[in-house]
């Protein structure tokens, strides 16, 4: 009989780092003898996944109909685990409360997985209160990076846990390197994510001011707050993109600026799929950037600092070695560390271990 996962995660719309792995983990081939089901926890309509304005009354509608699909395939016999993808809010994590303890009624195992950086998010008592609830419930945790797991392991004991990144689709790769020759073609720098204030949109839009002779691109989800006075005719807002049309984006320009801080940050898709592609990037020292591309595939900065932005762009802009070789690093990085036949192995793994825990109960 076929071991059921039930994967609780939201699906697009609205877009966004979690939404985007759903999608992945649903296209994925699990090893013979598993199989994944859905209960989406996607927002309803008319909420923002960036700023999180929600009704009471609607969201409370959304939280019982979640209840009530977990019920169902809990119900079945096949099913072993549950996967939940965690932003942990405080909203999320009482919920992730009440799943787990549903969960439990039925004797399945429990994966909480953190789709942030943990010490980034949990602040106040009240949300260290309901973190510690919900993990020591949990049968195990995965995390996105080393903060959240150092996090964890300080404050809760004996869960298992594992850090597990994001990964990109196996057709996703490999791609070329970037071979520039010419340093004066380096003109076209990228962003892909939501164009709000902490992911660094007000950062590059002062550093197109500063740099007329660069294009900076901005391919993503444009945030109604987001209020620019005389923008420069470099700086370009596309707006949201089928992916067939970002990933021309990632072929057509140069440099990868990933910059803000932007607070539920865990492992960046942007981030790894701009790496798939070949292109040397600038990011912020956040969440996972800095793991990510480490100290050869790119340059790493303060968050929203405009003067190393700038000055970081016409460093790898002047030095064609550095680009090429920043260029063929994330390319390897990404093959041996990103790929999906890489990472779903981690995942399974989990799942196998706690299906014999499962089996022996």
């Amino acid at each position: 009989m076929k071991k059921v996962v039930i994967l609780l995660a939201p699906t697009p719309p609205p877009a966004g780092g979690i939404a985007s792995w759903t999608e992945r983990m649903l296209a994925t081939t699990l090893p013979e003898g598993w199989g994944l089901e859905l209960v989406d926890t996607k927002l309803l309509s008319g909420d923002e996944v960036f700023h999180r304005k929600r009704r009471f009354v609607r969201e409370l509608r959304r939280q019982v109909k979640i209840l009530i699909e977990l019920n169902k395939f809990l119900k079945l016999k096949s099913t072993v685990l549950v996967h939940s993808a965690t932003p942990a809010g405080k909203l999320g994590l009482c919920r992730e409360f009440l799943c787990l303890m549903l969960t439990k009624i039925y004797r399945k195992k429990y994966i909480v997985h953190y789709r942030c950086t943990l010490p980034n998010v949990i602040e106040d008592p009240v949300h260290q209160f309901l973190f510690k609830l919900t993990a020591k419930l949990s049968d195990y945790a995965i995390f996105l990076n080393e903060n959240s797991s150092l996090f964890f392991k300080e404050h809760i004991s004996g869960v298992p846990s594992g850090i597990v990144p994001n990964f990109i689709e196996n057709s996703s790769t490999p791609r070329e390197p970037k071979n520039i020759e010419d340093a004066s073609t380096i003109k076209n720098l990228l962003f892909v994510g939501g164009v709000v204030a902490s992911k660094g949109s007000y950062t590059l839009l002062e550093a197109a001011r500063r740099l007329p002779n660069f294009n900076f691109n901005l391919v993503g989800f444009i945030d109604p707050a987001i209020k620019i006075e005389s923008m420069p005719s470099n700086f370009i807002l596309h707006g949201e993109k089928p992916k067939s049309e970002v990933e021309k984006e990632y072929q057509n320009n140069h440099i990868f600026l990933f910059i803000g801080n932007f607070r539920s940050e865990g492992f960046s898709n942007a981030l790894v799929e701009a790496m798939s592609f070949g292109l040397p990037c600038i990011v912020s020292d956040w969440a996972s950037n800095a793991d990510m591309i480490e100290a050869e595939g790119g340059l790493v900065i303060p968050p929203n600092d405009v003067d190393c932005l700038v000055e970081s762009i016409v460093r790898i802009s002047r030095n064609t070695t550095f680009y090429n070789s920043a260029s063929e690093w994330n390319l390897r990085k990404v093959r041996a560390a990103y790929c999906e036949n890489v990472v779903v192995k981690k995942y399974f793994h989990v799942y196998e271990s706690l299906a014999l825990h499962y089996r022996s109960a």
